[in-house]
């Protein structure tokens, strides 16, 4: 058979198109597919694997679109739990705001314009440096007074509050019986289907709780940023 190297297909007759062993290929799929993974097919690798099973769509015309394969219609975790990405966006917000409130805090400490303060910080990527870091300018800071205990408080809450923040930030969302669920890492060790990723069911609920913990921290540190404001203008006035 030719090929047209310009992207063009010949013609084949039934025959031709007919590759060959395809006999063999069918006794494969009827005999030994079930016994590599056992009598419920493909549905038990789904199964296995924590995949959320697809749903035969009713309604006409629902063969492949968004979410679906040949017909079949999978349930997302924001369908099942609507409030969950209004939860996680709200979420995102407010560690947002968290976020330039420690820059806040940084810029006090350091004395440095905010600019400057807000650039340097900013290079500080992940949770412990960025608490390692607050921590020392407190110890060398003049401004930290009385509320050295305070800090220390703060910074370890802030630590407990960004791994509860990052476990629903960096995770993915899945259904499995119709209950929300979320894939964490099992920090090197196997999970249950031998992959170093384990789950657990979580519900908007859950994240709501996030939110209110994390706007109540925010609060607490606003407040501590505005008595080093004011402890340092005392300061200037003597």
């Amino acid at each position: 058979m030719d090929i047209d190297w310009h992207g063009k297909q010949p013609c084949q007759s039934h025959d031709e198109a007919q590759p060959k062993g395809s006999h063999l290929s069918l006794v494969f799929v009827a005999f030994f597919f079930p016994l590599c993974f056992g009598v419920n097919g493909f549905g038990g690798v789904l199964k296995a694997f924590s995949i959320p099973r697809m749903k035969r769509s009713s309604a006409p015309g629902s063969s492949f679109k968004r979410s679906s394969f040949a017909g079949f219609r999978m349930t997302g975790p924001f369908e099942l739990d609507p409030d969950l990405a209004k939860e996680l966006g709200l979420v995102t917000n407010a560690w947002s705001h968290l976020e330039s409130n420690l820059t806040t805090l940084f810029c006090i400490l350091s004395k440095l314009e905010m600019h400057v303060a807000a650039a340097i910080f900013d290079l500080f990527k992940s949770t412990p440096t960025q608490r390692e870091a607050l921590l020392r300018l407190a110890h060398l800071s003049p401004r930290t007074g009385p509320h050295m205990e305070t800090i220390k408080t703060l910074l370890k809450d802030y630590q407990k509050l960004a791994e509860r923040r990052n476990e629903v930030a960096h995770n993915p969302f899945g259904v499995r019986e119709q209950a929300v669920y979320i894939m964490l890492k099992t920090k090197g060790k196997p999970g249950r289907y031998g992959i170093p990723y384990d789950t657990r069911n979580i519900s908007s609920s859950e994240i709501k709780t996030l939110r209110e913990d994390v706007s109540e921290f925010m609060d607490r540190l606003m407040l501590l940023n505005l008595a080093l404001i004011e402890d340092a203008k005392q300061t200037a006035l003597l």
